[in-house]
């Protein structure tokens, strides 16, 4: 599932997420839960310090809930996503 809980954009489509969390996939992960949450600079400030003890915002994090089957969240700062991405020439 994606949950947008931010006013960033521009944004890539559900289904741009849809499709690279497919092409990342394994065949033994059928039935995988991943829920994509892009957030905004504070919640993830939040989150990074809460779980890494890190002050300010990261551009991904990443919660294991399960592997069999496959359960999880992606946290997703997109400015920092969008910095990087730039910085490496990368689409």
């Amino acid at each position: 599932s994606l949950h947008i809980a931010t006013e960033q954009s521009p944004l890539p489509s559900e289904q741009d997420f849809y499709q690279w969390v497919s092409a990342v996939l394994l065949p033994e992960h059928e039935g995988a839960e991943i829920g994509i949450r892009i957030v905004d600079e504070s919640e993830s400030a939040t989150l990074n310090e809460q779980y890494r003890d890190k002050k300010g915002p990261t551009n991904v994090l990443s919660f294991t809930l399960d592997h069999d089957p496959l359960v999880g969240d992606i946290v997703i700062y997109a400015p920092i996503v969008a910095k990087e991405a730039k910085a490496q020439n990368k689409d």
